[in-house]
């Protein structure tokens, strides 16, 4: 599994500034300073047995798995690696399409945060969510990390 590199944090007692190390294919570039958290998201689909799965991982600034979705920021940044997902997240229509659950799933998360920004990523950077949609489509639930990742 490639791991991601850390993430230089500017800490102020109720604000965080970061500077985010997002993979770009081959290197690593620095991109965006105002990110808070960040929720990675994949979604799986057997049409042969017309299911499918969803995850999210949930990250603080410091790359650490959040324990609790409760624990909210007022701003976050949802990449994902299916860049039509992430344009049908990003608007107001509702369509109806194979992936429809999972963008209604993405867009719930709208309601928890002051502000939100959609991204799109590479497979390799959406890693850890893609195996665990995967893993929870194989095994007909759901998966929650609490404090890092099994090995």
């Amino acid at each position: 599994e490639p791991t991601l590199g850390r993430r230089e944090l500017k800490d102020s007692r109720e604000d965080y500034s970061v500077e985010a190390l997002i993979l770009d294919e081959s290197k690593r570039t620095v991109h965006e300073t105002w990110i808070l958290g960040k929720i990675n998201f994949d979604g799986a689909f057997d049409p042969h047995q017309a299911r499918s799965g969803s995850e999210v991982v949930a990250r603080n600034s410091s790359e650490e798995i959040m324990a609790s979705m409760t624990i909210c920021h007022k701003c976050v940044t949802i990449e994902g690696n299916s860049l039509t997902i992430i344009k049908k997240a990003k608007s107001i229509s509702k369509e109806k399409s194979k992936i429809d659950a999972i963008v209604t799933n993405i867009q719930q998360y709208k309601e928890r945060f002051q502000h939100i920004n959609f991204r799109h990523i590479s497979r390799l950077g959406n890693s850890l969510a893609h195996h665990l949609a995967k893993a929870s489509l194989e095994k007909g639930e759901d998966i929650y990390l609490v404090g890092g990742i099994p090995d």
